[in-house]
């Protein structure tokens, strides 16, 4: 019948971002960086090189943790590197 497993169903509203940024809930590395890149606190650039396309491929960007501390999500502690 083609219908989607979640046709019509309505989903509570999205944590705000700063409870993740002020270290009050947890959230996978992954689903931050998204959240910060589409949210427009991050632009989709390397940090290091300041490249976002290489070939004409995007390039993979992955959230770091300037301290090395994975559960510090301080704004001043992220960064995102290729």
């Amino acid at each position: 019948k083609k219908e989607g497993w979640n046709k019509g169903v309505k989903f509570g509203p999205k944590r705000p971002i700063e409870e993740y940024l002020s270290n009050k809930a947890s959230i996978q590395s992954f689903k931050l960086k998204n959240r910060l890149i589409k949210e427009g606190i991050f632009e989709a650039i390397c940090s290091s090189c300041n490249l976002t396309r290489w070939k004409d491929v995007n390039i993979p960007l992955e959230l770091d943790h300037i301290d090395g501390n994975s559960e510090n999500n301080s704004l001043n502690n992220l960064r995102l590197l290729k």
